[in-house]
């Protein structure tokens, strides 16, 4: 299943429908000489570019292959990601970095782009899960506490009615 996705991502990413230079030249000029006709074209194909970095992204971080040659394939399409989206405000990009910096060990990233990423996307109990597992690798069990008790308040299984 890994590599099918890996596969058709590459596949996207290879195409001349979703060149790159094209794509960060959008970004750049904000499309101010296209015409009206074309903004909506290259606005799909960057789209279609970052979601399939993306996917690239989370699949080369959960395979178990701790290759040189995945991990330099990694950083560059981390980078490639970097430089189409918006950092602050992107929480797809949060989600690559919190699973990149946890790869490497760097616990305290992760958990700063693991909070970003709930702070941008929707709040799950998986995402608070996430966060207290993290908590709890860097030694801080008052924070995976709070967490803890913070998931039956916001996401109660059962609504009683008065």
């Amino acid at each position: 299943m890994r590599a099918n996705i890996l596969s058709q991502c590459n596949v996207i990413l290879k195409s001349d429908l979703v060149d790159e230079r094209d794509v960060l030249a959008f970004i750049g000029t904000q499309a101010e000489t296209l015409k009206d006709e074309e903004k909506p074209l290259l606005d799909l194909r960057k789209t279609a570019r970052i979601e399939a970095l993306y996917q690239k992204c989370l699949v080369l971080l959960h395979s178990d292959s701790p290759e040189s040659s995945s991990r330099e394939e990694v950083a560059e399409t981390v980078k490639q990601l970097q430089r189409l989206v918006d950092g602050k405000t992107d929480a797809r990009l949060a989600e690559v970095l919190s699973h990149l910096y946890t790869k490497r060990g760097q616990l305290g990233r992760a958990f700063k782009y693991a909070w970003q990423h709930m702070d941008l996307d929707k709040k799950t109990t998986t995402g608070y899960g996430r966060l207290c597992k993290l908590a709890e690798d860097l030694s801080w069990p008052h924070v995976a506490q709070h967490f803890r008790d913070q998931i039956p308040v916001l996401f109660p299984n059962i609504y009683e009615l008065f």
